[in-house]
C-alpha cells in the first residue's frame, strides 16, 4: 500500500508541473489548508485547468503587469497623470515623485513640481529680480544714464555698479538745474542722511558719489529696497525642507509641512521612516 501511495503522489506532482501551476508566496492554490481569514476563500480564481490564478486585487496591484501564478500575465491597469505606475517608489502602485527647486534648477519664484503642486522657490536679493534674465533665475538688467534720465555726474545702474555720465558744457555744473541735470546754478551735494540711504554707493546729486556704509549680517544692502538694509527669508521649498522648523536665513524659523503618520522629521528636516531609513515620498 505504501508503494501505491508513493506512485500516486509522483503522478500528481508530475501532472501539476505539466499543467504549469506555480506556488506563490505560500498561497494554497489546492485549497488544502484552511483559509487564514474569510476573504482568503475568494483569493484565487480557477482557470479550468486545475490551476488557481491570483488576481490584481489579491496582489494589491493597482497597475502594471504581473504573473498570475499559472503561467499567464495579469493586466492591472494604468494610472492617471501625473501619476505613473511605480512613480511613488512602490511597485505596481500609482504614485508620483515630486521634483524640488534644486532638482529643477529653480532659484526663485513659483514652479510646478510635476505632481500637481506648485513650489515656492523663494525671492531674489535685490538688486536681482526673478525671471529678468531667465525663468526662475535671479538676475539683474543694468540700466544706462539715458535709461535713468541722468545727463551728468554719476548714477547707479541698478545692479550694484556706478555709471559715469557725460560732463556738462562749459559754464554749467552738474546739478545746477536739478539732480543729474546741467545748469548754471551752483550744486550743493546731498548727504546719505538727506537721501535716506543706509548703505551702498549713491550719487550726491552733483558730480560725486557717496558711500553710505554696509549692513550688519544677515541683512544685505538693497535686499528689498535700494540703499536700505533688509533680509529676504528663504522658503521650505527653496531649501528642500520637507518638515520641521528650519532657519529662514534672517534670524527666524520656518514652519514646514508635517510628515505622514508612518514617518518622522529628522535633523535634516526630511521625513524618514521611524526606523531611520528614508521612505518613499
Amino acid at each position: 500500500m505504501a508503494l501505491v501511495r508513493a506512485a500516486v503522489a509522483r503522478l500528481v506532482v508530475g501532472a501539476m508541473t505539466a499543467g504549469g501551476c506555480a506556488f506563490i508566496a505560500d498561497y494554497d492554490f489546492d485549497r488544502k489548508a484552511a483559509p487564514s481569514s474569510p476573504s482568503d476563500t475568494d483569493a484565487a480564481v480557477p482557470d479550468g485547468s486545475g490551476c488557481r490564478r491570483v488576481t490584481c486585487e489579491d496582489l494589491h496591484a493597482e497597475c502594471g503587469r504581473l504573473p498570475d501564478g499559472c503561467g499567464g500575465v495579469l493586466e492591472c491597469g494604468t494610472c492617471t497623470r501625473p501619476q505613473t505606475c511605480g512613480g511613488g517608489d512602490t511597485p505596481n502602485a500609482c504614485g508620483c515623485t515630486p521634483s524640488t527647486c534644486q532638482s529643477l534648477g529653480a532659484k526663485c519664484g513659483l514652479i510646478a513640481d510635476g505632481c500637481g503642486t506648485t513650489l515656492n522657490c523663494g525671492a531674489c536679493t535685490a538688486p536681482n529680480t526673478c525671471g529678468v534674465t531667465a525663468p526662475n533665475q535671479c538676475g539683474c538688467q543694468p540700466r544706462t544714464c539715458a535709461d535713468l534720465g541722468v545727463a551728468c555726474g554719476t548714477a547707479q545702474d541698478g545692479c550694484g555698479h556706478t555709471l559715469t555720465c557725460p560732463a556738462c558744457p562749459a559754464g554749467t555744473v552738474c546739478g545746477g538745474a536739478t539732480a543729474g541735470k546741467c545748469g548754471s546754478n551752483p550744486c550743493v551735494p546731498k548727504t546719505c542722511e538727506k537721501l535716506g540711504a543706509e548703505c551702498g554707493n549713491i550719487s550726491d546729486g552733483c558730480s560725486g558719489t557717496l558711500f553710505c556704509g554696509t549692513c550688519p549680517a544677515p541683512k544685505t544692502c538693497g535686499a528689498v529696497e535700494a540703499h536700505r538694509c533688509d533680509c529676504v527669508p528663504t522658503t521650505c521649498d527653496a531649501i528642500a525642507a520637507q518638515c520641521g522648523n528650519p532657519p529662514d536665513g534672517c534670524g527666524r524659523t520656518l514652519t514646514c509641512k508635517a510628515c505622514p503618520k508612518d514617518k518622522v522629521c529628522d535633523a535634516n528636516f526630511q521625513c524618514v521612516r521611524e526606523s531611520g531609513g528614508p521612505g518613499p515620498d
